[in-house]
């Protein structure tokens, strides 16, 4: 009887170890599976990385090239309201004297 005791804990032993070595097994496939899913992970996040930089490189050049429009705009519009006023003051001091003759012949009708 104490030899069939003897087996029993023997066989129940071996069947802890076998389950321990299970369950060990099957915790290393999925902690494989986790290790890969972080590096893929990390690659795509490396990726977004790579176009956020890239989008904000881009975003900086645009504004660098809108801010230099906005300021030859203002420019040229200082530099254009310059010369109206140079040309008003200019005609200002123009007398033109038409001939009556040609005022009567504009609004004589056709």
């Amino acid at each position: 009887m104490t030899k069939y005791i003897i087996i029993g804990l023997v066989v129940i032993v071996i069947s802890i170890i076998g389950s321990i070595l299970y369950r060990l097994e099957t915790l290393a496939t999925k902690n494989e599976y986790l290790n890969q899913q972080i590096k893929n992970e990390q690659v795509q996040n490396m990726v977004k990385e790579n176009v956020i930089s890239k989008l904000s490189k881009e975003k900086e050049y645009m504004n660098d090239l809108f801010s230099q429009r906005e300021i030859k705009a203002r420019d040229l519009e200082v530099g254009l309201n310059e010369q109206i006023d140079s040309l008003k003051k200019q005609l200002e001091d123009i007398n033109c004297n038409i001939p009556q003759s040609v005022t009567e012949q504009l609004q004589s009708n056709y």
